[in-house]
């Protein structure tokens, strides 16, 4: 996960938590509320967005977001879905995954202070901080209520 944040980090434009993966078209709609398709973009790199379940698998296979989702379109002829590949790789609970992967399933401070962040680097501040947190053990998603 530490990996995970520091791609996040290291470059802004190409993390989005509305789908999996986006391109510039995908992140390009107007949705206005816990999304982040609010703020206008150039995707860098490669072109390609990640969600945090989509920069696991990124780190999991070594791949840019665009060569992930490329590779990772024929795992729906398998059965299996990019964030359960992600979740497993994470060794998440279903539960855990849900809460981490879906921007809307965040505390709420969290989410008002991502609605209220008019950058992406500082929005992905606030994602690297959330996973800072898990990593230390200061936030537990372990919990059916709201995050400690």
């Amino acid at each position: 996960m530490a990996r995970v944040r520091d791609r996040i980090l290291a470059e802004p434009s190409q993390f989005a938590m509305d789908l999996v993966f986006s391109d510039q078209e995908g992140i390009s709609a107007d949705v206005d509320s816990d999304s982040d398709s609010d703020l206008p973009r150039e995707i860098r790199g490669c072109g390609t967005a990640a969600c945090i379940g989509g920069w696991i698998l990124c780190e999991r296979d070594g791949l840019s977001p665009q060569d992930c989702l490329l590779q990772s379109a024929s795992w729906a002829w398998c059965g299996s879905s990019r964030l359960g590949v992600a979740r497993t790789h994470a060794h998440l609970t279903e539960a855990q995954a849900e809460r981490l992967f879906h921007l809307v399933r965040w505390p709420i401070p969290l989410r008002q202070g991502w609605n209220r962040e008019q950058s992406l680097k500082g929005r992905a501040r606030i994602a690297a901080d959330l996973i800072d947190d898990l990593l230390a053990g200061r936030r537990d998603i372990t919990l059916d209520g709201d995050w400690r």
